[in-house]
């Protein structure tokens, strides 16, 4: 999808037209055979769903979507269900389970439910921000994301985080 307007300002061959779409196609039905019975994605087909599966596969649907493709509303409401419930914490049981890790884990998919339009998000996302000493970069980067889809970029906990990034770039 990233890839459509790039292929058609450089005309590269193979990545236009009705190709481009076959290959949006398949990879849209790919992410839904890594889907669960549980509404979460997994790294395989048939494997354990985990939350920054679930909210990649999830943000993939939604930029399919927003592109203008067909996208079952099923997938994306099973997948927002996996997140807030099994997914909203981490697997401690996994032999590779990492808490720093989670916590990021956990700041994406509170953003891409945010960017879904789950309006469950903010109160999580404010308990988060109480601990953000914890976590990743990248999580509170999303985690400002989170808060300034909600309460907007001039809120005092989002121009916090933005500090605190711009202060380690």
């Amino acid at each position: 999808i990233a890839v459509r307007d790039l292929a058609d300002s450089l005309a590269i061959d193979g990545l236009t037209g009705p190709a481009l779409e076959r290959f949006v196609t398949a990879g849209l039905t790919k992410i839904g055979l890594h889907q669960s019975s549980s509404g979460g994605f997994s790294l395989w087909p048939g494997g354990e769903p985990a939350t920054y599966y679930t909210a990649y596969a999830l943000w993939g649907l939604y930029l399919a979507k927003q592109a203008g493709y067909r996208v079952d509303a099923s997938r994306i409401d099973d997948g927002l269900e996996y997140l807030r419930n099994d997914g909203a914490a981490g697997n401690t049981e996994r032999p590779h389970y990492n808490d720093i890790g989670n916590q990021g884990d956990q700041a994406f998919a509170l953003y891409i439910r945010a960017v879904l339009g789950d309006k469950t998000t903010q109160d999580a996302a404010k308990k988060m921000t109480a601990d953000a000493a914890r976590l990743p970069i990248y999580g509170k980067a999303f985690l400002a994301r989170t808060l300034a889809a909600g309460l907007g970029a001039r809120d005092p906990a989002v121009v916090k985080l933005v500090g605190e990034l711009a202060g380690l770039a």
